[in-house]
């Protein structure tokens, strides 16, 4: 049964049963008692003999090592021969122990029954001595040292007895016949072995109920922690599982000694503290020296933790005194530290805090349970999970730095010097991190066991004895600015106003005592402390939402201290800025989760505003950084080559060392401004380029190109001026598609405070359409409400407590620099800056939500002009709206507009068609919506003006009207032809001809001289490149009005005087005129275009361009053997065209009839020739002086008159004319 335990487990309850029940002999104790010695003493001897000849042959060795070495082995081999026969009785034996004393004691207990007095007579005495005989036997076997001569049978009965003598316990308790005393003896010579723990000795004998009883517990505490703090005390390094798997078992060991100790009142422990304290250092140099092994590390937190809770104040003091003060650190090393690892520990902290050798040793002991206290607050050993065990840790580092506290009070304030700073310093930041620990939360710590005084929040102590050792510095505070900023600014944070009542004062003292040292040397500015505020707030906001109320307690105590200070008060914008950097971070902080990428930006440069301001770089670089990853992610390479643009501004082109907070986290190695510099700029470009913003790019190559040639760098010129070609060569070939812009309003109190009732303008993706981007936008607060119309919102909306959001299609608005005015350039070149860096918009709607659709005399507009604080695109994709301006369009304006909008586009295909050579679907709906509309009209509504509009005052802009509609008709019918020519066979091109253009021309009366008069009266434009014919015989240079040019100068810019003389991109009118002394109309003169189509809308015009003859205008063919059709199917609405433009076009009166050419009529059907590419000729009669082009109607009296100029026309220029002569003329 003993040797097969788990095969005959079950007949140790029938043998129980027999002593319980069945056994009667009283004698058997005696023989079972005496064997069982005898074997004891058998094998001891046997062994301890050998032990001691080995000894001594040990010591002789050099003497006579040859002659004894046979000796030797003989005489073991003899001893080996006597007892081997014996050995395996003994182990036997020592396996059933436990049996052997069960029998023995209970022959003993049935003996003391039958002679009735269990206690008299001597041979009691006998049985006692025999038992003791035992125990000495089995005690001095565990105690002989099997090292010196290892023997399999002697370390096997070590590893027995000490596996079965614990079980002897509960027989002798039992047994009533010891005292608890007695028993705890007789086992205090087991612990000398080494085993105890292997064998689980130790974990056996702390469940029996010898840890019950204190009398028997202090005995047997003393040879346990003495045992456990050899087994922790290394010569060498740790290697190996095997030495860690013996430091786990003495910590498991130690954790089930405490877990026994805690069971118990720490009023009945006091004696046992004593002795258990003498086991903290051992276990906290292996706690902080153990980094790699988690297990093992938390295994002996828990210990610390365990044993400082039982601490009472003169353990703690026992801890950090030291008799040996005059001992220098290196002879307490030496005499002191006898573990390996205690004098790694020392060491690190002397190395690491920078302890001169002339500090005491108590000062080092202070700083290492000091350092303890950190690192077990520090280090996230414990589990997250582990909530009621972590809220007694920072009880108990709580208790034990208040202990700490006072002595640092009493004996570490004179003689301040460098290690009592640190200990001071170390000592405020564990204080700091108790504080801020995240458990510690009121109504967590309410529920907790471990809360001793459920009224008084530990944060609350924890400030107040902050608070209570910071003033206990007095004059030494000074030493302590700025290094503990930081920490109080944490504390400050948390949100209970009790605590910021407390530390805020602090911080502000902080201030004063800055200004006492330095307020004289240095300005506000400079102060390290207001500084150290700000990093730390965005340090700590950065991450993680903080409660408001530290943002209105700092702003009350704050303004209070700053104003009753008589040399500070000055400086209260600062509280300001901290206010204001604190909604920032917060705002942002609650974006960061589950908010669009585009809000994150928003508010990221809103912060790098911030601090730009601040002129706090070191910040702003990092925030810089924050961006650009964001804009990465997206793929939107254009805004993060304009975020690391802000970076490149910070450097110079020196050979100036970096700055810290300058180093770019993607060149860690250069260290010089200017080698940084130009790495940025070359991956500029490269972002730009992939942006496909190829002009950016330029722009910055030609800066680097300009450094390579002052520093003549050669090689990387050369690489260089080929990268500059093929942007060149993207800017002129390479077809881009443009973003559109959408204004975005926020109404309603439940925005965030940045968007709340504020309009953006937002620079959508390619491509991407109103209905989509609405969607996103409304995604980014699902409960939001949508505003359909672009109607200003009223109060409902801005006040409600709800979210509202408006969307809005604007169009650009395009300003040419100065350089472009002069310069005649290709629209390739000038398209990119149509849609890109514009901050300038405008957008249109309805006077009249009513509107009667069928009569265009009643469509009267509001148009509104708006500007944002930053062009677009910039290092985000939308801004906010600074300034608006609201022009009303009359309804015969609005005609206008409309009208020359699809002439502009007719122009436009025309000229496509001439240098594609291809004719595009898009170009036959023109012509189809344009000739023969299928909705809403198209031309013959405008009819209406001609015949109910009788308004005198704007018989002008009728009669212009009529020319636009007339002309429209022209280049309708020129389209058409054009794209005859290419498609002859077009059954739906020829249908339009045939049928539904002379239905067109007879609706307004359109003869083809009128026609003819167009083509021999024209003018150049660049946009529309066609020959023109001669100018009009009546245009006289001269007649130009010097008035007329300072006002045009004045008030308009590059493209419309471009525009006026033939040269513009893209003319927005036949010619100038210019609005009255109308207020309204003077405010936005500046303003050149108002085209809402995106494709042609708000480009930069550079001259650089030669104009040139190509080819005369085309002669018209058959124009009067067109057959009629119904007048009413020519009456189908046109298309529906945006609304967005004013165009300023004069009235077509009093035709020369000798001023048209004949017709040429062809004699055969082939198509003509492909004609070559050509630029269109726009029109421009020679009847057309003193012609009085505009007149816009007033928003509150439509009967106003407006002064106008007159148009002057200019003569045609030859294909010679360059554009320097044209400055000159004008």
């Amino acid at each position: 049964m003993i040797e097969n335990q788990s095969k005959y487990a079950s007949f140790r309850s029938v043998i129980n049963a027999y002593l319980e029940k069945s056994f009667c002999i009283t004698l058997v104790h005696k023989p079972i008692l005496r064997i069982f010695n005898h074997l004891l003493t058998g094998i001891y001897e046997k062994y301890n003999l050998i032990i001691a000849d080995s000894h001594n042959e040990n010591n002789n060795l050099d003497k006579n090592l040859l002659n004894s070495e046979e000796n030797f082995f003989q005489k073991y081999s003899n001893i080996e021969t006597k007892y081997e026969d014996k050995d395996e009785l003994t182990l036997s034996a020592i396996k059933s122990m436990e049996f052997i004393f069960k029998f023995a004691f209970k022959s003993r207990e049935l003996l003391s029954i039958c002679n009735r007095s269990s206690y008299v007579n001597n041979r009691e005495e006998n049985f006692d001595h025999e038992i003791e005989n035992i125990f000495g036997k089995l005690v001095g076997i565990c105690r002989l040292n099997y090292k010196i001569l290892p023997n399999d049978n002697m370390i096997k009965a070590q590893i027995f007895i000490l596996k079965n003598v614990v079980d002897l316990i509960p027989i002798l308790i039992s047994s009533n016949r010891y005292s608890m005393e007695f028993i705890a003896n007789l086992y205090v010579g087991f612990f000398s072995n080494q085993n105890v723990f292997k064998t689980q000795f130790l974990s056996k004998i702390l469940q029996t109920k010898l840890f019950d009883f204190s009398e028997s517990r202090k005995i047997l505490l003393e040879p346990i922690c003495n045992i456990i703090s050899v087994s922790l005390t290394f010569e060498k390094e740790l290697e190996g599982s095997k030495m860690t798997q013996e430091i786990e078992l003495v910590g498991k060991v130690t954790a089930e000694l405490m877990n026994k100790l805690e069971m118990n009142k720490i009023d009945e422990i006091r004696d046992e503290v004593i002795q258990v304290s003498t086991l903290l250092p051992c276990l906290t140099g292996l706690f902080l020296y153990i980094n790699d092994r988690i297990s093992i590390k938390q295994l002996f937190g828990t210990n610390i933790i365990a044993i400082m809770r039982i601490l009472n104040s003169d353990c703690i003091y026992k801890l950090i005194d030291s008799s040996d003060s005059d001992e220098s650190i290196s002879d307490f090393l030496t005499n002191h530290c006898s573990s390996y690892v205690d004098k790694l520990v020392f060491k690190y902290l002397i190395k690491q805090k920078e302890i001169n050798k002339e500090s005491k040793i108590s000062q080092i002991k202070m700083l290492k349970l000091i350092y303890l206290c950190n690192t077990l607050m520090k280090e996230e050993i414990f589990p997250k999970n582990w909530f009621e065990f972590i809220i007694l840790r920072n009880q108990v580092v709580f208790h034990v730095l208040n202990k700490i506290g006072e002595k640092l009070v009493d004996d570490y304030l004179e003689n301040f010097d460098q290690i009592n700073k640190i200990i001071w310093t170390d000592y405020f930041d564990c204080l700091v991190l108790i504080a801020i620990d995240p458990c510690l939360q009121k109504k967590k710590i309410e529920k907790s066991k471990f809360s001793q005084e459920k009224n008084v929040d530990l944060r609350i102590q924890i400030a107040n004895e902050i608070k209570k050792m910071w003033y206990n510095l007095a004059d030494k505070k000074q030493h302590f600015i700025p290094d503990l900023v930081s920490s109080f600014i944490k504390v400050s944070l948390l949100p209970l106003a009790e605590i910021q009542c407390v530390i805020i004062p602090i911080i502000f003292d902080m201030i004063n005592c800055e200004y006492v040292n330095k307020g004289a040397k240095i300005g506000f500015d400079d102060f390290l402390v207001p500084k150290l505020i700000i990093t730390t707030l965005d340090q700590q906001l950065e991450f993680e939402k903080k409660d408001i109320t530290f943002r209105h307690s700092f702003q009350k105590i704050m303004n209070e201290k700053f104003a009753n200070h008589s040399n500070l008060k000055k400086n209260r914008q600062f509280v300001k800025n901290v206010v204001d950097l604190f909604d920032l971070l917060i705002e942002y902080s609650e974006t960061k989760i589950d908010s669009s990428d585009q809000l994150k930006c928003f508010y990221l440069n809103e912060i790098l505003n911030f601090y730009r301001n601040l002129k706090r770089y070191d910040i702003y670089v990092k925030y810089i950084e924050k961006l650009r990853k964001i804009h990465i992610q997206r793929k939107n390479l254009v805004c993060a080559a304009n975020t690391l643009k802000l970076h490149a501004e910070l450097l110079y082109w020196t050979d100036q060392e970096l700055e810290r907070h300058l180093i770019h986290k993607s060149f860690p190695d250069e260290k010089i401004h200017k080698n940084l510099k130009e790495l940025l700029f070359v991956q500029l470009i490269k972002d730009y380029t992939l942006g496909q913003a190829w002009e950016k790019a330029f722009e910055f190559s030609k800066i680097l190109r300009g450094i390579y040639e002052s520093e003549f760098k050669f090689d990387k010129l050369c690489g260089f001026l080929r990268q500059q070609a093929e942007l060149c060569e993207n800017i002129i070939k390479n077809n881009r598609f443009e973003c559109k812009y959408f204004l975005v309003g926020f109404y309603g109190r439940k925005f965030p405070k940045l968007l709340q009732n504020k309009r953006f303008v937002f620079r959508s993706e390619p491509l991407e359409q109103i209905i989509t981007f609405r969607q996103k936008v409304e995604s980014w607060f699902p409960n939001s409400e949508r505003i359909s119309h672009s109607y200003p919102v009223t109060k409902n909306e801005t006040e409600s407590i709800s979210r509202f959001i408006q969307v809005i299609s604007v169009n650009p608005i395009y300003e040419p620099s100065n350089d472009f005015k002069t310069m005649n350039i290709s629209p390739m070149l000038i398209k990119y800056y149509k849609y890109n860096e514009i901050n300038k918009f405008k957008y249109s709607y309805r006077k009249d939500s009513i509107l009667n659709e069928d009569d265009p005399t009643l469509w009267w507009l509001i148009e509104k002009y708006i500007t944002i604080s930053n062009p677009l695109p910039d290092v985000i994709n939308f801004y906010e709206i600074i300034e608006e301006q609201t022009i009303h369009i009359s309804p015969i304006q609005n005609a206008i507009n409309i009208v020359n909008e699809r002439l502009e586009m007719l122009k436009e295909s025309v000229n496509k068609i001439d240098v594609k050579n291809q004719v595009s679907e898009a170009d036959k709906l023109l012509i189809q919506g344009t000739i023969d509309p299928g909705v809403l009209g198209g031309l013959p509504k405008y009819k209406k003006f001609f015949i109910e509009y009788v308004n005198d005052e704007d018989t002008k802009n009728i009669s212009t009207l009529k020319e636009l509609i007339n002309e429209t008709i022209f280049w309708g019918e020129e389209l058409l032809e054009m794209s005859l020519n290419y498609l002859p066979t077009d059954h739906l091109l020829n249908i339009i001809k045939n049928e539904q253009l002379p239905k067109l021309k007879k609706l307004f009366d359109i003869s083809e001289n009128k026609l003819a008069r167009y083509e021999n009266n024209a003018t150049l434009f660049e946009s529309t490149p066609k020959i023109s014919s001669k100018p009009p015989n009546n245009c006289d240079q001269n007649s130009l009005n010097k008035s007329f040019l300072n006002k045009v100068q004045e008030n308009y810019t590059g493209r419309t005087i471009l525009s006026y003389f033939g040269m513009c991109d893209k003319p927005n009118s036949s010619n100038f005129a210019i609005a009255s002394n109308n207020s309204q109309r003077d405010s936005i003169s500046s303003i050149k275009s108002l085209n809402s189509d995106d494709d042609f809308n708000n480009r930069k015009i550079i001259l650089d361009e030669t104009l040139s003859s190509k080819r005369p205008l085309r002669r018209f063919q058959n124009l009067n053997s067109s057959s009629t059709s119904n007048s009413n199917q020519s009456s189908r609405p046109i298309s529906n065209l945006s609304v967005e433009e004013i165009i300023l076009y004069p009235s077509f009166q009093n035709f020369d009839q000798n001023n048209f050419n004949k017709l040429e009529h062809g004699s055969n059907n082939k198509a003509p020739p492909k004609p070559p590419k050509t630029k269109i000729a726009h029109m421009i009669p020679k009847d057309y002086e003193d012609q009085n082009i505009f007149n816009e109607t007033s928003v509150n009296d439509q009967k106003k008159s407006t002064t106008s100029l007159q148009f002057i026309p200019l003569k045609s220029l030859s294909s010679k004319t360059n554009s320097d002569s044209i400055l000159n003329k004008v």
